[in-house]
């Protein structure tokens, strides 16, 4: 089992985060891209070379749904379904290439034209734009023999969390290194990049109760799906994807898991976090520490109640992000 956390305060307004994995806040690109753009191979050359650019700044997921311009073998009934978003705000007809970030409000909800400058200009909007008072918390186990992946997404909100009961979940499967049957402009030896396999929750996400976020998923891997090539994208979002609002509240990209290990407490070797009698102990050399309930109210760390806590610490070889429970 394999877990994973990202605990984050700060819309599509201000990011404070902490990740066991990463300290990068992290937007989603979706492209829309088919064998039968021509544009499209110069277009994710353009994508590639922007997020390349940024990475000091910024993580970006990419999503890319082989739709807006006919289909081909690799599209998906969930990038077909995603098509309305062309619509949202006055737009007519769909295209590829074009792209979109965290579905948010820059220019309209997809951007037709794949240039370096408005690519960085929307990934620095998403950026600078994620949405309050969310925590993202995913489980995932991937059994080798019978292909079983199971995935738990969990998303608690704090009192900045502004949209009601409007929450979803979902969870996105994309491949590398998929060859091309013929690519416009590229040819049958272009290789195919960060292509959606599937949304676990179809293209509409599953919708949730802000108070008891938490929903599982049980998919069968393809046999034809290459494992070591695949990613898992989670994210959480707004509103179904026909309305006028559906903006990604949170996301973040993982390596598709790897059967018997874990990265779930990234701590010094010589580090040990735990409760006693309510208080909570670090063993160990660190700098300061932090503690959070699951709501993301601040506590002292010491005549804690009974529940789950999250313990940022200031180590000596970094940030450690450990999850504890007061029994």
């Amino acid at each position: 089992m394999k877990k994973l956390l990202l605990y984050a305060i700060a819309v599509c307004g201000g990011l404070t985060s902490f990740n066991a994995n990463a300290q990068l806040p992290e937007v989603m690109l979706e492209q829309f891209t088919t064998e039968k753009c021509g544009y499209c191979p110069g277009g994710a050359n353009t994508i590639k070379t922007v997020i390349n650019s940024m990475v000091d700044e910024v993580k970006v997921s990419w999503i890319a749904h082989h739709a807006g311009f006919y289909t081909d073998f690799l599209t998906v009934p969930e990038s077909t379904q995603l098509l309305p978003l062309y619509s949202i705000g006055g737009g007519q007809g769909t295209f590829a290439p074009a792209f979109m970030v965290n579905r948010c409000v820059v220019g309209g909800k997809v951007v037709h034209s794949v240039n370096a400058s408005k690519v960085k200009q929307v990934i620095t909007h998403a950026k600078d734009n994620l949405s309050a008072g969310i925590e993202l918390e995913s489980e995932f186990s991937f059994d080798t023999n019978t292909r079983k992946l199971v995935v738990k997404l969990n998303a608690n909100t704090t009192n900045e969390f502004m949209d009601g009961d409007d929450l979803y979940l979902n969870v996105a499967l994309t491949e590398d290194s998929i060859k091309a049957q013929n690519q416009a402009g590229g040819g049958s030896n272009y290789i195919h990049m960060h292509v959606l396999r599937s949304l676990l929750a179809g293209a509409n996400g599953q919708k949730v109760d802000p108070a008891s976020a938490t929903y599982e998923w049980e998919y069968n891997v393809p046999e034809a799906w290459k494992v070591k090539d695949m990613k898992i994208i989670v994210f959480a979002h707004h509103a179904k994807t026909n309305t006028a609002n559906p903006s990604i509240y949170r996301s973040r990209e993982y390596p598709f898991p790897a059967t018997g290990t874990t990265i779930s407490d990234v701590l010094d070797q010589n580090m040990n976090v735990y409760a006693l009698n309510g208080d909570i102990v670090i063993e160990g050399d660190y700098k300061s520490f932090r503690v959070f309930d699951m709501q993301g109210r601040m506590h002292r760390g010491k005549g804690l109640q009974k529940g789950a806590y999250i313990v940022s610490i200031e180590a000596n070889t970094g940030k450690v992000i450990k999850k504890i429970i007061v029994k």
